[in-house]
């Protein structure tokens, strides 16, 4: 790696950390809005059950059952390969972004 490439990383990693910084759950925000085509957009319900109001424990429970292919409930199918693709940090960090209330980013 030359000079200018070392900066260029350097830069770069500077600007990922100081962005996770400012909002701790810009990692999850987007994989949040395929969850809300069937949980509605503050997790009101809608196809799916409702999760707003839920605590982060449950919902990391729930998700950690759905991902090993867990049945929680006659639809549990469907959340099979959601939960499938999300790794055991990512499953914690969306289940407090939900329990917060989808805080918006700073």
């Amino acid at each position: 790696m030359n000079k200018q490439q070392l900066i260029l990383t350097l830069i770069v990693l500077t600007v990922l950390s100081t962005n996770a910084l400012a909002d701790p759950y810009a990692s999850v925000r987007t994989t949040w809005v395929t969850c809300s085509s069937c949980h509605g957009a503050s997790g009101q319900g809608g196809i799916g059950p409702k999760l707003i109001g839920h605590s982060a424990n449950h919902l990391a429970k729930e998700l950690r059952i759905y991902k090993s292919q867990g049945v929680v409930g006659p639809e549990s199918q469907l959340m099979w390969g959601m939960a499938g693709m999300l790794s055991d940090s990512q499953i914690v960090l969306m289940s407090k972004f939900i329990e917060e209330g989808f805080p918006a980013s700073h």
